[in-house]
């Protein structure tokens, strides 16, 4: 709620500042009762003569102010300023309510780029965890995952917790299945055929030799029987 000073008040109204204060004094119990206690301070000022003094001062609500220059003479002076005064609190409140918009929606923005923060924070969490023996992925049929090999089940517990992988329906899990079993297949072949790819020329040659070592050695045993 806005508010505003009883000087400024006083000086719209084309009277001294004491004189306003005589009559919000002279009114205090009635606007109290109405719209609450009004705030009061008492403030350091320089006089003409450059001495200090001091003041008191009230800061007046909208419906304050409002009811006590009601009860001022209706002169055309008063009249300006009850207007001027009615402008400026609308002013304020449209002021305000921007401001308040604003911070709301730059605190449900912070909310949302928590709430992100936190469910990735979860996921992670979870990804971290080790699964279950028996956890079978989201969207799986139980009897078609039961048919899985070892290394499938975890090649799709993988695709799941990292990507969140979930088969549409039991045609693409059987298409799944057979590519995933001819890459195993592939992968098996590949290593096998790197194995013999690192075999040197020389171990090649003692082989052969081991073995007609060997052919030899069983047709002389033949030939003797």
């Amino acid at each position: 709620m806005g508010i505003v000073d009883s000087r400024l008040i006083a000086q719209e109204l084309g009277i001294q500042h004491k004189n306003f204060l005589a009559n919000l004094d002279k009114y205090i119990e009635e606007i109290e009762e109405d719209w609450g206690t009004v705030a009061f301070e008492t403030r350091e000022f320089k006089t003409n003569q450059g001495n200090t003094s001091t003041e008191r001062v009230a800061f007046l609500t909208e419906p304050q102010a409002t009811l006590l220059m009601t009860y001022s003479r209706n002169t055309e002076q008063v009249r300006q300023c009850k207007r001027q005064l009615v402008k400026a609190f609308e002013k304020a409140k449209l002021v305000l309510s921007s401001a308040v918009e604003l911070r709301v929606v730059e605190l449900e923005q912070k909310l949302a780029a928590q709430s992100e923060a936190i469910t990735q924070l979860q996921s992670q969490i979870q990804s971290l965890l080790p699964l279950p023996a028996d956890f079978i992925p989201p969207g799986w049929d139980a009897d078609i995952w039961a048919t899985l090999p070892p290394p499938d089940k975890r090649h799709f517990r993988f695709m799941f917790r990292r990507r969140r992988f979930r088969p549409g329906n039991e045609v693409e899990v059987k298409t799944l299945f057979a590519i995933t079993s001819h890459q195993i297949r592939l992968q098996q072949r590949a290593e096998v055929e790197r194995l013999i790819g690192e075999v040197s020329e020389e171990e090649k040659q003692k082989f052969d030799a081991l073995k007609q070592q060997v052919l030899k050695q069983y047709c002389s045993f033949g030939g003797e029987s």
